[in-house]
């Protein structure tokens, strides 16, 4: 199964028909890209495609849309505190694009540095992935991005790259993470859980 995630909404990308009854569930049948968009207007929480192939029911999908490499960070301290930033109103985890030719693990690590303002960043392990859709300029993408676990023993003051619209980056006790929960998207929020539930 694989999940992709447009706004509040869930895509699920299914081999089983476990979820038929589903009132958002259809049979994969090539479907462009408008028909997918109003799917998930109708349907704004879950959505279910379903194929007996579900490798060629991701490909089939995310060849609909504009596909962009993109990779982060889930960066810890000494203390065990996470790092988050505050950007377009959301509470978000340091990520961005891929650059041509550029290695996906530094690519994280460079994205976490320029817009957080940390220096020293180890990776400790690679995490996962995501999926999500978005518009932009009348354009749709489908982004795939990379998470590692990483450690900064950095102790200097951090600073948001504002020209990236960043207005906030701080650590938080993972004990404390509800008001980062309230106010997130969906994928970063389930992520998150991701890794506090493997603790």
């Amino acid at each position: 199964m694989y999940r992709i995630f447009k706004d509040d909404c869930t895509i699920f990308l299914v081999d089983s028909l476990e979820h038929s009854k589903e009132s958002g569930f259809f049979y994969w049948e090539n479907q462009d890209r408008e028909s997918i968009n109003q799917l998930i207007i109708k349907y704004p929480a879950y959505l279910y495609f379903y194929h007996k192939d579900l490798e060629e029911l991701f490909h089939q999908f995310q060849s609909k849309f504009i596909s962009i490499i993109a990779a982060g960070g889930l960066v810890f301290n000494a203390s065990r505190n996470l790092l988050v930033i505050y950007r377009n109103g959301k509470w978000d985890l340091p990520k961005g694009k891929v650059e041509e030719n550029e290695a996906i693990d530094l690519a994280a690590i460079r994205e976490v540095q320029e817009e957080c303002g940390l220096s020293h960043i180890e990776i400790q392990d690679f995490f996962g992935k995501t999926y999500h859709l978005y518009d932009l300029n009348t354009k749709s993408y489908f982004k795939t991005t990379h998470w590692f676990l990483m450690e900064s023993i950095q102790t200097e003051e951090l600073r948001p790259q504002l020209e990236e619209g960043i207005e906030e980056v701080k650590w938080i006790s993972i004990d404390k993470l509800d008001f980062v929960f309230q106010n997130t998207f969906r994928n970063i929020k389930e992520l998150i859980s991701k890794y506090l539930l493997s603790l």
